[in-house]
């Protein structure tokens, strides 16, 4: 199944540095919601939904415009951008995905969020942010998510069309190289696996054209070929780390 709850696990495991377990907030604020129970990701709504308005679950289509800074610091802005993507897709970090699972199409929300939920012990660099001030290791951030979309249910990989198959392949590639540049090569093998199986197999790509079934050739080629470059350095990984203890016991 290519759709699983955001949980934080696919943008990588519980960091090991100690970080905030909980988003601070500020005297007097108020109408600030506590979807998880653990006060590790706030929500508050600014602009109402109508009542009726559809609610996104796994596998709904959305679109999102997000706007992100680093929490209390609104001038160290992370990113100002829009989404039409699926949930589950990985398109939308965790933290963010979550906030998206509680609101209603037309509505506009705050969400504060601790740095498991977001960009964890890593961060950000300083070139990637629009503030050109990074996110520090551990920061939690806030971001104003305006939900302005909620469509169909994406589609399995056995009843795609081939244009499908390329669309959501694509987009499960692009989110193994982001695991994979942030060195998360557990979550870069399941996204990877994830899109060969939207990709499928040539046998269902005929009488699409020559330019989508070389497009779709290509794509499954790419997977493959970053699968087994990530699996080989997770396995050299593993055997470097056996070899340390070996060395520790002896």
């Amino acid at each position: 199944d290519s759709r699983e709850m955001a949980d934080g696990t696919e943008q990588g495991e519980t960091p090991a540095m100690e970080a905030p377990a909980t988003v601070d907030l500020t005297s007097g604020e108020e109408g600030w919601k506590d979807p998880l129970g653990s006060g590790a990701l706030i929500i508050k709504t600014i602009t109402n939904p109508k009542p009726d308005a559809p609610r996104p679950n796994m596998g709904h289509q959305v679109k999102v415009d997000l706007k992100g800074w680093v929490c209390g610091k609104p001038e160290e802005l992370i990113e100002e951008k829009s989404h039409d993507c699926y949930i589950g897709d990985g398109t939308l970090m965790a933290g963010i995905e979550l906030g998206v699972r509680t609101m209603r199409s037309g509505e506009i929300a705050l969400v504060r969020m601790v740095s498991r939920f977001a960009f964890q012990e890593e961060g950000l660099p300083a070139e990637e942010t629009l503030s050109g001030r990074g996110v520090p290791p551990g920061s939690s951030v806030e971001y104003r998510i305006s939900l302005t979309y909620v469509g169909d249910i994406m589609p399995s990989p056995e009843t795609m069309t081939p244009p499908q198959r390329f669309q959501f392949g694509f987009r499960r590639k692009q989110s193994g190289n982001v695991k994979y540049k942030s060195k998360k090569f557990d979550a870069a093998i399941k996204a990877y696996e994830r899109g060969l199986a939207c990709v499928g197999n040539p046998k269902q790509w005929k009488g699409e054209g020559k330019v989508l079934e070389g497009k779709l050739r290509k794509l499954y080629i790419d997977l493959q070929n970053n699968n087994v470059n990530v699996n080989t350095i997770n396995i050299i990984s593993i055997l470097l780390i056996v070899l340390v203890l070996i060395g520790i016991r002896g």
